[in-house]
């Protein structure tokens, strides 16, 4: 019936990895744009630019990465990503400075 299920768990790996990620960015703008904050849609736009990073750090992780096993390597940045989503989203509302920290190591898993 599976006849290419390394094809099925890069897929699942790809929705897992979407779905934290997209679920972080939409959480942090309503968190920015609510009290005590209260950000408007520019400010909160540029925390998209702490992004940045880690598409500078993409390449020299996406090396390490290769150097492990691929699958390893892959369980470690969703299970970062997932962990510092809620380290971000449960600590945003006493300092804005939590978001800034972990913006740019969240992403490091997306391809």
């Amino acid at each position: 019936m599976i006849t290419k299920p390394l094809l099925i768990q890069a897929c699942l790996i790809g929705i897992l990895s979407c779905g934290i990620f997209v679920s972080w960015w939409t959480t942090l703008t309503f968190l920015l744009s609510d009290t005590p904050f209260s950000y408007n849609a520019f400010d909160i736009g540029l925390f998209g630019l702490c992004g940045i990073i880690s598409i500078c750090l993409a390449p020299f992780l996406g090396r390490f990465v290769d150097r492990v096993h691929p699958w390893t390597g892959t369980l470690a940045g969703l299970t970062l990503q997932l962990v510092v989503a809620v380290i971000s989203v449960t600590t945003a509302r006493l300092s804005v400075g939590a978001v800034i920290v972990t913006a740019p190591s969240y992403s490091w898993d997306k391809p």
